[in-house]
């Protein structure tokens, strides 16, 4: 049993990024723990990409933009938000307040089960840093066909597991 738990333990590494953004520090959280694929620079690259488009749309309250970006993925197929889940994504993000978005957290598993959180400030009080009127979104990311795509976090969907 504890030969089990060190082994945990020694395969959970976390590690802390830090930008510069308008003269204040940002941590984002990247834990690495077994993962069922091999990550190359390029999809972590494509992944990091392709959030931090929907994370700068979504602060800018583009979600028209953001909408374009989201798939669904089922039968190990992917595909395109219909008008009708876009018209849906729209109506349900425009009913709240949105003052700035940024990647919080970077958990990657396989290509079809991967967690992307978005810090969402919904009131205008503090700052993204000290966590007041914040809540998050997750996307999680898929590779199909050697192409990774934005799905949101859902552990109904297809590959999806609860990890935690």
């Amino acid at each position: 049993m504890k030969l089990k738990q060190l082994f945990f333990i020694s395969m959970v590494a976390v590690l802390a990024f830090s930008s510069c953004s308008n003269k204040k520090k940002q941590e984002i959280d990247l834990v690495l723990r077994p993962a069922s694929m091999v990550y190359t620079a390029q999809d972590s690259a494509d992944i990091w990409n392709l959030c931090q488009q929907f994370a700068d749309f979504f602060g800018k309250n583009d979600f028209e933009s953001c909408s374009m970006m989201l798939n669904t993925f089922r039968n190990d197929s992917i595909f395109p938000y219909t008008d009708k889940q876009r018209k849906e994504y729209i109506q349900k993000v425009q009913m709240f307040s949105n003052y700035g978005c940024r990647i919080d957290a970077f958990v990657l598993h396989s290509d079809r089960n991967n967690e992307i959180s978005l810090k969402v400030k919904l009131f205008n009080i503090g700052t993204l840093d000290d966590d007041k009127g914040i809540t998050h979104l997750f996307l999680n990311p898929v590779k199909v066909e050697d192409t990774w795509y934005l799905t949101l976090r859902d552990q109904r969907a297809d590959g999806v597991k609860k990890v935690y």
